[in-house]
């Protein structure tokens, strides 16, 4: 028979990486992520740069700012469907194979709902993918007037882009 869950499920993993650098007045970061999901086909990345500058420019003005960018990559990882693929899993009769043995294409079930589908038709032959950038830049500029009388003026710019593709065979 077949054990569905042993079709869908793989070992996951993560990796990560940093990098900090700080000189002065000026610090920059970035950072790397990768995940491959516990279900097959199943992958997140995300990716940031972060730059920050403070200095004195001169007596009595001081500047602050701040950029950073995170971008986001996911593969397979809609929440909703990795659901309908966990529940197929589970509810599918382990007497039916993933491959019809005459056709060659997916087995079919005749049931109605989430079972409808066969699971590894749900991964391999429905992908998906969305990508997401958010970029942040904000600072201020200070002004020390007199010793108890600062005026700060600050501003930011808060960017956000999202696209999101799927495919059925």
């Amino acid at each position: 028979g077949t054990n569905w869950q042993d079709e869908i499920f793989q070992l996951g993993s993560q990796d990560q990486v940093q990098l900090n650098v700080k000189k002065g007045n000026f610090f920059i970061s970035g950072s790397a992520q990768t995940n491959k999901g516990t279900i097959k086909a199943t992958e997140y990345n995300r990716y940031t740069v972060r730059l920050t500058y403070n200095e004195k420019l001169f007596e009595p003005v001081r500047m602050f700012l701040s950029v950073s960018n995170g971008f986001e990559d996911r593969f397979n990882a809609d929440f909703d469907q990795l659901v309908t693929i966990i529940q197929s899993a589970i509810g599918w009769p382990t007497n039916i194979p993933v491959y019809d043995p005459v056709t060659g294409d997916y087995s079919r079930n005749q049931a109605y709902g989430t079972l409808a589908a066969n699971p590894m038709y749900l991964i391999n032959e429905r992908p998906g993918r969305s990508l997401r950038n958010d970029f942040l830049m904000n600072g201020f500029l200070e002004f020390n007037l007199t010793k108890d009388l600062k005026f700060k003026t600050q501003g930011a710019i808060n960017l956000k882009a999202a696209s999101s593709t799927s495919f059925n065979r």
